[in-house]
């Protein structure tokens, strides 16, 4: 199976020109990154009255585009989550839950791993997950994934506890609809257990233990 080559979405340069008063980080002469920032808001409680926002768990949304010259050439998404350190696993994966799928696989990995969530991490800081990374296949660019990622997370969350992402290679989002899916399946898994190991070297990242880590969940904790 052939690498993506189209621009998914968010990177696309509609995407871009809907976002206003981008912040930019270089890269280099001619590499950089423009980003734009959500506002934080309660995740599966809405409605939540000003005064209570720092005692529910928050999300942030960060989409970043990596330009070449004038040229979109890659692109980072990045998820920020305040969860209160008094709040138990089982409402954090109560929570969690109630907006999108991926919210939910990601609490179940997080409390696999930790047990409390929020005594053992939110207690700490942010968790940064590395929600979708994209790059074209130009030889230039290869290896600057992981300065594009790491300038951005220092960037939008310098504080973070920790960092998490879920190894899965875009390329195959669609593959499992295939009529030969034994044959994506094998490949998938090759091509997982070859980006964790890349993961490992450019994030510092290590796999979760367990189901987790053999479905593709990394993490890192920031450095004391």
């Amino acid at each position: 199976m052939r690498r993506q080559t189209k621009v998914p979405s968010p990177f696309r340069a509609e995407d871009h020109a809907r976002a206003a008063r981008l912040p930019t980080i270089q890269l280099g002469p001619d590499l950089r990154i423009e980003y734009s920032l959500s506002a934080p808001e309660p995740v599966g409680l809405y409605d939540v009255p000003l005064d209570e926002l720092m005692s529910v768990i928050r999300r942030q949304v960060c989409d970043a585009w990596i330009f070449l010259g004038s040229d979109i050439v890659g692109g980072v998404q990045l998820m920020r989550y305040s969860i209160p350190a008094f709040m138990d696993a089982e409402e954090v994966l109560y929570v969690m839950d109630m907006d999108e799928q991926e919210e939910s696989d990601l609490a179940c990995a997080l409390e696999a791993e930790f047990g409390d969530i929020g005594e053992e991490v939110g207690a700490y800081g942010d968790i940064v997950e590395i929600r979708r990374v994209w790059m074209k296949p130009i030889s230039s660019l290869a290896g600057r994934s992981s300065d594009a990622v790491n300038s951005l997370v220092g960037a939008f969350c310098p504080d973070f506890a920790l960092i998490v992402l879920k190894a899965f290679p875009l390329e195959y989002e669609h593959a499992f609809n295939s009529p030969d899916e034994s044959f994506a399946d094998l490949a998938f898994n090759r091509r997982r257990a070859a980006m964790m190991r890349l993961y490992t070297k450019t994030y510092s990242v290590q796999p979760m233990q367990g189901s987790h880590g053999e479905q593709g969940w990394m993490y890192r904790r920031r450095a004391e």
